[in-house]
């Protein structure tokens, strides 16, 4: 919510008799008059009725906002931490991870992949299935094959890498 609470969004709307809508442009009202000769099937009891929504829909998005506001904090509160204070790019960051026996990261899953020799379809379907999520399904469906072509391909390449693992 907005410091003064009359200066909200729900504040302008509840204190008006019109109906106040804000913009990128300015806040506008729609009167009483205006909404009942936009349509002549229209009557003051749904004039009311959306008077009441618009103030109950501002209300709720304030109440979110005020929410948000207080979880949310400033990068400005960070720029004397340890984490802003030095410059490193993506690849920097993934270099100074320990490297994990969990297959399942992307970056140990390429390894692998080299190392446990998977073909290439066992590899594009395990890191399709593993890394991208997809399910089964949807992977024989986008190459055009059968569930159980895909499912098989999937634990051969499970089978290697396990093998592997162990091994090492």
């Amino acid at each position: 919510m907005a410091g003064n609470f009359k200066e909200s969004n729900y504040g302008k709307n509840r204190y008006s008799t019109d109906i106040v809508y804000s913009s990128a442009t300015g806040d506008y009202g729609l009167t009483k008059e205006d909404f009942l000769a936009s349509n002549p099937d229209l009557t003051e009891a749904d004039y009311e009725y959306w008077k009441s929504w618009s103030d109950s829909d501002y209300r709720k998005s304030d109440r979110k906002d005020t929410v948000e506001s207080k979880r949310t904090r400033a990068i400005e509160q960070f720029v004397d931490t340890e984490l802003l204070s030095v410059e490193s790019s993506e690849e920097t960051v993934l270099e100074s991870m320990e490297p994990t026996v969990n297959p399942y990261t992307y970056e140990n899953a390429l390894r692998i992949y080299k190392a446990a020799h998977l073909t290439e379809k066992q590899a594009s379907r395990y890191e399709k299935h593993y890394i991208d999520g997809m399910s089964v399904r949807a992977i024989a469906e986008e190459e055009g094959v059968y569930h159980k072509a895909v499912l098989d391909s999937i634990n051969q390449a499970k089978k290697k890498i396990k093998k592997l693992l162990s091994d090492s």
